[in-house]
């Protein structure tokens, strides 16, 4: 009967985080156009947690880079400077917004440029296991954000998880 049992719990496990991850959603991902591969880039969106308890953005990893980092940008001493974080709450109920000059998520290791009017995927990864796949329009080198005409990017919450 023991079997019968971890079929359930896991059942149950996989039922619970689908319910978490469809709490979160992303909106206006985009990215600039890159020189090529083997340079950085960079992620913008925005994260909404429409659950009661806040989440917290933990990695990211995308097909297109070697590695993903989630990044803020702050002053110092006048100064402005990168660094990685270990994580980015988003608070319940409300929206978080990753954008030039701030929040963002950092891609190093381009396989390939990244060229204006393409898309690709990033998977963002939270502290509850709950995973989130975006997808990412790339717009021009100039772009800043702001409403992109229809143009990709919604997406919520998916049902893989990682434990």
């Amino acid at each position: 009967m023991r079997p019968m049992f971890s079929f359930f719990a896991a059942v149950l496990l996989l039922a619970a985080t689908q319910a978490m991850a469809s709490d979160l959603s992303t909106n206006n991902a985009w990215s600039r156009v890159t020189m090529g591969a083997g340079h950085t880039g960079a992620v913008f969106l925005e994260i909404t947690n429409q659950s009661q308890e806040p989440r917290r953005l933990v990695s990211a990893e995308t097909s297109l880079a070697e590695r993903a980092e989630v990044h803020s940008n702050e002053m110092v001493d006048g100064v402005m400077k990168m660094r990685r974080m270990e994580e980015i709450e988003i608070p319940a109920g409300e929206t978080v917004t990753l954008e030039p000059g701030g929040l963002h998520v950092m891609l190093f290791g381009l396989t390939q440029a990244l060229k204006e009017g393409e898309h690709f995927d990033v998977k963002l990864m939270f502290d509850d296991g709950a995973e989130v796949t975006a997808t990412v329009m790339v717009m021009p080198i100039g772009h800043m954000g702001g409403a992109m005409d229809g143009h990709m990017g919604n997406h919520s919450g998916s049902s893989h998880t990682t434990n």
